[in-house]
């Protein structure tokens, strides 16, 4: 609704079928906020919360926000509602009926926002919902009326969601894929049996892909002399949060820079959850050896895949760190499929490339050094140095 008289605030929210409560930083200290939830819960309508997740917006946790709400939501006998009796109650309604969805501003996860607003309004509407003598009603004629077999029906259309275009399609490997985790890499492990699972995702009962998904230690992997080769397609996933490169005998860091040393594609993957360590990109660049951010290694070329919690988004998280292993859309053809493999292809083998053009260069400048030690002079070294290419160069 767009409101023009914030005297008709009350009454607007009375007319509407649903409210939508869009949660960030100081929402419950708004008075005109305020007056707007105490109408909603006189009129009885249907919650719909949605809160903020980027925090340079005005983003929160839940649990500040619940603190937020139990501190300002202290009025007594509002006008709107009267029989008010304290913030217990908003806490219950706002955040004990539902789970709050979590507001997006990324690409294709804003779209499982808007599809999980849109869902819940659905369900909400006259079409989807009985009226409310029909809910209260037990008679076996209203279960068998025509509504009531509407409102059945309808439910079940809505039971596999809403699809729009431009979602994140389920997608899977075309052949076989070695993930490697370390152990000690937070919740690494726990994240490639989720990427596993998604793998074995497909539209109707034939999936794509019957080559295994095999995940292993990359300690043991790359670092055992007995250990088994690795097969398939190998890649490392590398989970982020703030303390990724904190543990006590740098193995992540070793096993990274091993893995990057044979030439293993790196996954990065970021974790969002506060509650889970998440926390800005800018850390991860205090916290990682100067080693891994320069050249001929560069980890973070690679652009890591958010990692949200809620379960509309961690859906397209996952399918994002399969599409960054090399997976392939599941209704894809053949023809598209072998496509999507060559590009995948084709862009390891200019990471490679690139990687190669900088050890080249790196050895270059050292016996440059070295001849220019022996002949006392320094001039030459740098003309040559600043003429060599550079790993950043097209390839």
């Amino acid at each position: 609704d767009c409101l023009s008289d914030l005297g008709r605030l009350e009454e607007s929210v009375a007319d509407a079928a649903t409210f939508i409560s869009f949660l960030s930083t100081g929402y419950f200290k708004s008075p005109n906020c305020r007056r707007e939830l105490y109408a909603a819960l006189a009129s009885d309508r249907p919650f719909i919360p949605v809160y903020e997740a980027d925090t340079t917006k005005g983003g929160a946790s839940l649990a500040v926000l619940m603190d937020e709400c139990r501190a300002n939501c202290v009025d007594v006998a509002p006008a709107a509602y009267l029989s008010y009796y304290g913030p217990n109650q908003m806490l219950a309604r706002i955040f004990g009926e539902v789970d709050p969805i979590v507001w997006v501003r990324v690409n294709a996860y804003q779209l499982e926002s808007l599809k999980a607003i849109t869902l819940r309004m659905l369900r909400h509407s006259p079409y989807y919902s009985p009226s409310s003598d029909r809910r209260t009603s037990t008679s076996t004629s209203s279960s068998t009326s025509p509504d009531a077999r509407r409102v059945c029906q309808g439910l079940a259309e809505l039971a596999e969601g809403v699809m729009v275009p431009g979602q994140a399609e389920p997608l899977a490997f075309s052949g076989a894929v070695t993930i490697l985790v370390c152990s000690v890499n937070g919740r690494a492990p726990g994240l490639a049996e989720e990427v596993k699972e998604a793998a074995r995702e497909g539209r109707g009962s034939i999936a794509i892909n019957t080559e295994p998904v095999v995940i292993r230690e990359a300690e043991e992997a790359l670092q055992r002399a007995d250990a088994t080769p690795l097969e398939g397609h190998v890649v490392f996933l590398l989970y982020l949060n703030d303390k990724a490169f904190l543990d006590e005998d740098g193995d992540v860091a070793r096993l990274v820079q091993t893995a990057m040393d044979r030439r293993i594609a790196i996954v990065p993957v970021h974790e969002q959850d506060p509650g889970q360590g998440g926390c800005p990109f800018r850390q991860f660049l205090q916290q990682t050896p100067q080693v891994l951010q320069r050249s001929p290694y560069k980890l973070y070329d690679t652009v890591a895949v958010p990692l949200y919690s809620s379960v509309e988004h961690r859906k397209v998280s996952l399918r994002q760190v399969l599409r960054g292993m090399g997976a392939v859309p599941c209704d894809a053809g053949p023809l598209e499929r072998q496509w999507q493999l060559l590009l995948r292809r084709i862009a390891v083998a200019r990471l490679r490339r690139r990687r190669g053009s900088s050890d080249a260069r790196e050895e270059r400048d050292d016996s440059l050094v070295e001849a220019s030690t022996a002949h006392g002079s320094s001039t030459t070294v740098d003309a040559e140095i600043s003429a060599a290419p550079s790993a950043d160069d097209p390839v």
